[in-house]
């Protein structure tokens, strides 16, 4: 009965927590799959990484379900990180 009960609580906690940082880990995704875009088109498809960068690229860019809710969660994330960092409630200039 207390094992559940902590597991409950465990659950209720968790929640928020992935809420809040889903869309960084959407930022973090789309950030990614830039680096492999460049990569690829830094090295070409001559080279055996940017052959496979570039591979890798064109199977993620082939499936959009999979990129586009990743691009609007990550320009999401960075307007909501901008408004705070342009608002009075700025946290690195208000404790600095």
């Amino acid at each position: 009965m207390v094992k559940k009960a902590v597991v409950e609580s465990l659950r209720c906690l968790s929640y928020p927590l992935r809420v809040c940082l889903r869309p960084f880990g959407h930022l973090a995704f789309v950030v990614a799959v830039w680096a492999l875009s460049v990569s690829a088109a830094l090295l070409g498809r001559q080279d055996d990484l940017g052959g496979f960068a570039g591979r890798l690229r064109d199977a993620i860019h082939n499936h959009p379900e999979v990129t586009r809710r990743g691009v609007r969660m990550a320009w999401i994330a960075w307007g909501v990180v901008f408004a705070l960092a342009c608002s009075p409630l700025d946290p690195v200039t208000r404790f600095a």
